[in-house]
């Protein structure tokens, strides 16, 4: 029996890499597949579907102008590490097109990101590209008590962990539709009460992007300026950066030999 740890621990590094990621488009509410509506609407990456009352997810010329689209919903990013999941959940908001979000999150468009529990390994498989839509009960993991609970794959692949902090994690995707670095900082941001809209105060939260800056973090300036050392045998790095950044790559070998030899 496995037993899983109470603390979120995206910050240590995995056991092994390459790690198995998956994306999912959780949706809930009271009009997911039984509600008023006969079918039930939305945008995909690939393109407009519906997802039958049977659970099939089948492709449409477009969706209907009255379709209803209401519902709860997020995007669940799982990653392997090692015996469990860790993973984010990433806010999209309520709106018929929020499960494009994720290819649109860049310096200028980041999405709210918070931190999930661990969670079994059997959580990484419950889609795949041919097998797109699970069902989750009504009462069970993903669902409510009154309505099933769907997960739509949106994307899948292996992922390298890039430089990880308790206030920082890089991670280095590659899939069929999110390729490259991806980052979730600690920023703090204004509360602002719902009644008044005045700022009621401050909370720490993660925001996640896809930055223009492609470089990892351990190759930058600002590292070796604020004198960062990742884990001793660690260079958080993916294979491709050894061609892309090689002398970059050479600098940081010598930086990490000589920092990791004075601790």
């Amino acid at each position: 029996m496995i037993t899983l740890k109470v603390r979120e621990p995206f910050w240590e590094y995995p056991p092994k890499e390459p790690c198995k990621w998956v994306m999912h488009y959780h949706i809930r509410g009271p009009k997911i597949l039984f509600g008023e509506e006969p079918y039930f609407y939305i945008k995909h990456p690939l393109g407009p579907f519906k997802i039958t009352q049977d659970g099939k997810l089948i492709k449409v010329k477009r969706i209907p102008p009255n379709a209803n689209l209401k519902h709860s919903s997020h995007i669940d990013f799982r990653i392997e590490w090692g015996d469990y999941l860790i993973g984010w959940t990433l806010v999209t908001g309520n709106t018929g097109d929020d499960m494009l979000k994720i290819m649109h999150a860049t310096d200028r468009r980041k999405m709210l990101a918070i931190s999930k529990a661990v969670e079994p390994y059997a959580w990484l498989e419950i889609t795949t590209p041919k097998k797109p839509l699970f069902i989750s009960p009504r009462g069970h993991v993903g669902a409510t008590r009154k309505t099933e609970g769907v997960f739509v794959h949106l994307d899948s692949g292996l992922l390298w962990p890039g430089t990880l902090k308790p206030t920082f994690a890089e991670y280095f995707l590659e899939g069929s539709l999110l390729q490259g670095r991806y980052v979730l900082r600690s920023v703090v941001l204004d509360i602002i009460d719902p009644d008044t809209q005045r700022k009621a105060g401050k909370d720490h939260v993660f925001l996640f992007w896809k930055p223009k800056d492609q470089k990892p973090y351990i190759l930058s300036k600002r590292a070796k300026r604020k004198g960062y050392l990742p884990p001793k045998g660690e260079v958080p790095i993916a294979p491709q950066h050894i061609k892309e950044y090689t002398s970059d790559l050479y600098d940081t070998l010598l930086y990490l030999l000589e920092g990791w030899g004075n601790v």
